[in-house]
């Protein structure tokens, strides 16, 4: 019988670990997507004043947005009209 292990990103593989990579992966390209629409609708200094908090899982991600009210009301009305 051949033992056949397998390891992600240097950890033990399972259907959980997977799983759970696959996830974070996602969550991280949602945050890259959001981050560009955002950036898109502001000038670099207007997004060098503002703080983005993801937050939330796969079923339920979402973003605060942190900074001037100007600044902030301007980035949600992008992330709206998306």
């Amino acid at each position: 019988m051949v033992d056949i292990k397998m390891t992600i990103n240097g950890k033990p593989f399972s259907e959980q670990a997977f799983q759970n990579e696959m996830e974070k992966a996602s969550l991280e390209n949602a945050a890259d997507q959001i981050k560009e629409v955002i950036r898109s609708a502001l000038s670099s200094s207007e997004f060098a004043q503002i703080t983005l908090d993801f937050k939330g899982t796969i079923d339920d991600f979402g973003v605060e947005i942190k900074g001037p009210d100007e600044i902030t009301e301007k980035a949600q009305l992008a992330l709206q009209s998306e």
